[in-house]
């Protein structure tokens, strides 16, 4: 053994497992293959990252609703970005992925984060791979959530009075982190003070790039501010302490942030229909800062940002088709009545036209040259009323005016189920569904396969062959569905 000597908790890749991984990843492949053939449509979820060993990578994944109204995710490779991350290789990535999967005119659309690279990316996809992409607004492939995050961090930054004590809290925090003795005394406390707690609660540290950590850190100093100030002073770091009106303050955030909190989480579930919910998010979100009656710099900041990064979501297609489409929500999210009307008639427009031998009117001749039994002529009238009923033009205005006659489900109760048990109530209408209720309203399903990477290409791993590393990636995700 030449290896073990070097690290003893590392083994040498065995010849079976050679052979083993190759041969479950192509059996593994082979389904989703299948199955992203049988889907209607396919939307997308990409963005880029880097190994501990900083090798640039880009992972796929595809997000589509099967036959039986399930919603699939599937991830379809991690490859190595050794070329320059430029929109142009970007697109090209995307065009071979597309292409080896065979789902390049089944692509409805790409969700990405809000780096201008990946944007661009999606807008040099050519058709038919994004033919419907390419009529939507730019706005519509960029994941939600980051554009919520943006929001928050932007707001967070302007808002004078909130960096110094955000970074109060921080140096706190890391104080605990780097202070046994003053953990250990925290802890004691709580269990002194707090005596229904089930454990102690620690310090948490934010995060730059996630909004919602600077959030958890704030409410968890609230929740220990009494604890916390003991134990500075215990520790002789009493300096490090806030004062009553600092500690008001962020009482007077926590409100204004959490309704960001709480739908941040709603659309970054990956098994519901996220999209659908941007148009009523936005909504409550304006309302919920009007009506906390906050008179906070950070509500204004707020309310500022949302209104620039949001700011007509009822025009965007892809979001109003997914509203329009759920049976929760339908026609009643919209308060834009001009909005409501263009996003019907393009789901009109969008509709496969009935087959025209089946829908044929029959002419005055056909009809005349009919036996003049009475039999005949009633036969003959209910044809032709059966004819217009599925007439092309008038088809899509059926469907469309049936689903907003249909009463509206609960917010708990599962829109794929209803349009499983409806589908056959319209026969159009439902692949479009199918399309637009699958496209995800945030990356956020990459990003979790990206901090599982971070541990699968560790540092005992980052010798791995790129092949190894997508095929690794490839199952981690299929075989825990």
């Amino acid at each position: 053994m030449v290896v073990a000597p070097l690290e003893a908790q590392t083994a040498a890749p065995s010849v079976r497992c050679h052979l083993v991984l190759p041969h479950i990843y192509n059996e593994e492949k082979k389904k989703v293959f299948d199955a992203l053939q049988e889907a209607t449509a396919v939307s997308m979820t990409t963005d880029i990252w880097s190994s501990r060993a900083m090798q640039g990578y880009m992972t796929v994944t595809a997000h589509f609703i099967s036959n039986d109204w399930k919603m699939m995710s599937h991830v379809l490779e991690t490859s190595r970005m050794v070329e320059s991350h430029t929109a142009e290789n970007i697109a090209s990535k995307l065009t071979r992925v597309m292409e080896e999967w065979k789902i390049s005119d089944k692509i409805s659309a790409v969700v990405t984060d809000n780096a201008a690279n990946v944007v661009k990316a999606v807008g040099l996809l050519k058709e038919p791979t994004c033919a419907l992409i390419q009529t939507c607004f730019p706005s519509d492939t960029w994941a939600v959530s980051l554009s919520l995050n943006l929001v928050v961090t932007t707001a967070l930054k302007d808002a004078e009075d909130v960096k110094p004590v955000i970074d109060a809290v921080k140096e706190i925090v890391n104080f605990f982190h780097h202070s046994v003795k003053a953990s250990d005394s925290l802890r004691e406390l709580q269990s002194q003070q707090i005596p229904n707690q089930p454990h102690p609660l620690k310090p948490i540290n934010d995060v730059p790039t996630r909004w919602n950590s600077t959030y958890y850190m704030l409410e968890r100093y609230l929740e220990l501010h009494t604890q916390v100030t003991t134990a500075l002073c215990l520790s002789g770091r009493s300096n490090l302490c806030l004062g009553s009106e600092t500690v008001d303050l962020i009482r007077l955030w926590i409100p204004d942030l959490k309704p960001f909190e709480v739908v941040t989480k709603e659309i970054s579930v990956e098994k519901t229909t996220t999209t659908a919910k941007i148009i009523p998010i936005i909504q409550l979100l304006h309302e919920a800062l009007t009506t906390n009656g906050s008179a906070s710099r950070l509500a204004q900041e707020l309310q500022k940002q949302l209104r620039a990064r949001f700011p007509s979501p009822q025009c965007k297609f892809l979001g109003a088709a997914s509203t329009f489409l759920d049976p929760r929500l339908k026609k009643d999210a919209f308060t834009d009545q001009s909005a409501l009307q263009d996003v019907q008639d393009v789901l009109k427009g969008r509709m496969k036209p009935v087959n025209e031998q089946e829908t044929r009117p029959r002419n005055d001749e056909e009809v005349s040259q009919a036996t003049n039994s009475f039999c005949s002529k009633f036969d003959a009238k209910i044809q032709n009323y059966l004819v217009t009923a599925a007439h092309p033009s008038i088809k899509p205005n059926t469907e469309i005016r049936r689903l907003q006659e249909e009463d509206p489900i609960g917010r708990e109760q599962d829109p794929l189920k209803w349009w499983k048990d409806h589908e056959g109530l319209f026969p159009q209408l439902h692949s479009l569904a199918k399309r637009y209720l699958a496209i995800p309203a945030t990356s956020v399903p990459s990003e979790r396969l990206f901090s599982t990477a971070g541990e699968l290409v560790s540092r005992k791993r980052a010798s791995l062959g790129d092949n190894n590393i997508n095929m690794i990636l490839f199952l981690n995700k299929k075989l825990k569905e």
